[in-house]
């Protein structure tokens, strides 16, 4: 399974940045490899980036569930 996603993403996504995600030994790790070696700064920046981002919005919205959370509790703790 996750070859077939490997490959729906190289289409959608990496080979048009020069980098093509395969599979590891039993679907373990995830290999990223960079196909142009005078990009490869460049990509592997894109890539940081983006994780980042990610990691960045789901810190906030955990943040945030945590908020509404705790106002609720609050809310009915002092009825």
């Amino acid at each position: 399974m996750l070859s077939v996603v490997c490959r729906a993403e190289n289409n959608r996504f990496y080979l048009k940045r020069g980098v093509e995600v395969r599979p590891g030994y039993l679907a373990k790790w995830i290999l990223f490899s960079v196909l142009k070696y005078d990009e490869r700064k460049s990509v592997v920046q894109t890539l940081r980036d983006r994780h980042e981002n990610l990691s960045k919005e789901q810190a906030k919205n955990v943040e945030s569930d945590h908020t509404k959370y705790m106002e609720g509790v609050n809310k009915n703790f002092n009825t």
